[in-house]
């Protein structure tokens, strides 16, 4: 009966230690001086490994409002990142030059 205890235990903080590696920080990003109501405002969460290389590893859009607008990235694992935003005014989903 302690045998089966104790395993019951161990499997328990097993699945309870794993729970809490999946879960993370919530960031939330402020864009200021946005210029225009147009479009969207995208976002991408950016590690050393991905930034400028692909995709980010969390993207985040929201509509475009004059002033300010505020993102939220939800888990986040600590550690060091960049964001990269585009206000795509024409909602295109590209850079326009």
């Amino acid at each position: 009966m302690k045998t089966l205890g104790l395993i019951i235990g161990l499997v328990l903080t097993g699945l309870i230690t794993s729970a809490q590696d999946n879960t993370g920080a919530t960031v939330k990003v402020t864009i200021e001086n946005v210029l225009s109501d147009d479009g969207t405002i995208l976002a991408a969460l950016h590690t050393a490994d991905t930034f400028m290389k692909r995709q980010g590893i969390s993207d985040g859009a929201i509509s475009a409002q004059t002033g300010e607008v505020t993102l939220t990235f939800k888990n986040v694992k600590p550690g060091t990142y960049a964001i990269m935003v585009l206000h795509d005014e024409n909602d295109n989903e590209r850079v326009d030059l």
